[in-house]
């Protein structure tokens, strides 16, 4: 549908699937993390629970991991200062350092290669902030795709990523 509609359609649909994706994907890594720790088991039956933490609640879980990978020594509470979610090395780092068990699944995501986790936040950055900075990490973006400085935004998400495998920013 993104391909089909009005410039301006298809741009407001695009931004808003950028900024929701962005949004879930950082939720799914902050509820992977936090329930590897709390303890979980995977397809195969593999079961991960933290030892050191894995009787608390998602709740203390969280704030230990804001105070102990985050920026929230002062204020755990605050959203401001908890991990980079979104990135599978802080989700790694996080569960290596409570002893989870499932870093080598963790480890296999990271090297899947896809650009996908490092492209959708700049793209969501320059939806919801469009500035200089952000243009010019989309721009980095649009060259690695083959595209010029200054491209259609649909152009940079709808077209296939520097991966390799075929992906676009947003699928």
């Amino acid at each position: 549908r993104a391909r089909l509609g009005s410039t301006r359609v298809r741009e407001e649909l695009l931004l808003f699937i950028a900024v929701e994706a962005t949004n879930l994907w950082t939720q799914f890594c902050k509820s992977y993390a936090i329930r590897s720790a709390r303890g979980m088991t995977s397809l195969s039956g593999a079961r991960w629970r933290s030892p050191t933490v894995g009787g608390l609640s998602s709740e203390e879980i969280r704030a230990h991991l804001v105070i102990t990978h985050g920026n929230g020594r002062r204020r755990p509470s605050d959203p401001l200062n908890e991990p980079t979610w979104r990135k599978l090395d802080i989700v790694e780092r996080c569960c290596t350092s409570l002893d989870v068990g499932n870093q080598g699944s963790i480890a296999r995501a990271i090297s899947y290669g896809s650009s996908f986790t490092s492209e959708l936040p700049e793209v969501r950055n320059f939806a919801a902030h469009k500035c200089e900075n952000t243009r010019l990490k989309l721009d980095r973006i649009a060259a690695r795709r083959g595209y010029p400085s200054k491209a259609d935004l649909s152009h940079v998400m709808l077209s296939p990523s520097s991966s390799g495998f075929g992906t676009v920013a947003l699928e």
